[in-house]
Order: structure tokens, then C-alpha cells, then sequence
């Protein structure tokens, strides 16, 4: 079974919440752009947003980075 990459479980949250981009980016205070770019794997967000994913979506880094498969 192929692993999700970080873009994909990002993607995956927001999903889950039923938020678009555009509202990701403002939550984040980024341009909806940014939120293109993190989901696809073109830039890697930094260590503040990261931190901003776990917290709202009370997931564990470790899960955000694919080292676990347990949410907490």
C-alpha cells in the first residue's frame, strides 16, 4: 500500500471539514495559492503552519509527516 504524501494528508483534513483553498488560506493567513502549492506538493509549508494544521485538526505531526497512522 503506497504511503499518502504530506500534501495529500493536508488536503485530506481540509477536506474532512468541507473547507475550500481559498478558506484554508485564510485560516492560515497565506494566499490561496500557498494552499495549491502545499496540497500538490510544490512547497513545503513552514514549521508555524504545520504546527497551525495539528492544532486545528487535532492530528499529531507525526501523523501530518506519515510516521504514524494514529491520528493522536
Amino acid at each position: 500500500m503506497m504511503s499518502r504524501t504530506l500534501g495529500e494528508r493536508l488536503k485530506e483534513l481540509r477536506k474532512k471539514e468541507n473547507l475550500s483553498q481559498q478558506q484554508m488560506a485564510v485560516l492560515l493567513g497565506v494566499g490561496q495559492t500557498a494552499i495549491v502549492n502545499y496540497e500538490s506538493g510544490k512547497r513545503f509549508p513552514k514549521e508555524k503552519t504545520l504546527i497551525f494544521y495539528a492544532e486545528h485538526f487535532s492530528v499529531s505531526l507525526d501523523w501530518i509527516f506519515g510516521l504514524s497512522n494514529k491520528t493522536k
